[in-house]
């Protein structure tokens, strides 16, 4: 289980290229590869704090995205028994917020993917 942060106004990753035709949401794109090797992608701002500055960080010791400021968690890795981007935990269970999920779609040799919604 991976996950990596695609935010371009925060050139996030560091020394990723983003094409001029790149855009990666309201604040941003988490793009995870869940236990089952399918790689899936969801807006990286919490739907609680509806904050494009309040990004979500994966807890390994849970293995969820949490928010660091209302600390809601989402299954991303389709491990809970959820569906990918549920609420696991927090007000965002409580109030039955989840995740924005993003289609990833890869070219036809299989090295790129272009993720949209």
């Amino acid at each position: 289980m991976s996950a990596r942060i695609f935010n371009r106004a925060n050139g996030a990753p560091t020394g990723y290229t983003y094409v001029t035709q790149a855009y990666t949401g309201y604040g941003g794109v988490l793009l995870v590869c869940d236990v089952f090797s399918t790689p899936r992608a969801y807006t990286d701002c919490c739907p609680v704090e509806r904050d494009r500055n309040v990004n979500l960080y994966i807890d390994r010791e849970e293995n969820c995205a949490k928010c660091p400021k209302c600390h809601s968690t989402y299954d991303v890795f389709f491990i809970h028994g959820e569906a990918p981007g549920a609420p696991i935990s927090g007000e965002a269970d409580q109030y039955g917020y989840g995740l924005l999920n993003y289609r990833v779609v890869f070219n036809v040799d299989g090295r790129a993917a272009l993720i949209s919604n």
